[in-house]
């Protein structure tokens, strides 16, 4: 049989069937399989719920964030998401102060003169 004509079996099988269904039918045979998920799927997935893969954080100027959690896992070692991701110049001060050392009036000479955010 062609690859063709195998697309057209494929295609009359399932064109009449929601995809969970069909990926549930092959899943259930053995056949890896999963529905080609819109970003809207792939948010309400059962699977990326169950291992609370997006988590919802508190935002400063969203209100609520949704972001990844860890890809993976690890017993020993669990990863956590925190925070969503910074804006703008919000951990300026983190960074100059405490990793690079600058003092608080150069840091605040840094504001006065507009160089940072």
């Amino acid at each position: 049989m062609s690859a063709t004509g195998l697309d057209q079996l494929i295609a009359a099988w399932t064109v009449e069937l929601p995809a969970e269904d069909v990926e549930a039918r092959l899943q259930r045979r053995g056949v890896p399989a999963h529905v080609c998920a819109s970003s809207a799927d792939w948010s309400h997935d059962p699977q990326l719920a169950h291992r609370e893969h997006l988590r919802a954080l508190p935002h400063p100027a969203f209100g609520t964030a949704t972001v990844e959690g860890p890809r993976y896992l690890l017993s020993e070692t669990p990863g956590e998401v925190a925070r969503p991701a910074p804006q703008l110049g919000q951990d300026n001060a983190y960074v100059l102060r405490s990793l690079l050392g600058y003092s608080d009036d150069a840091y605040d000479r840094l504001v006065a003169d507009g160089v940072l955010v």
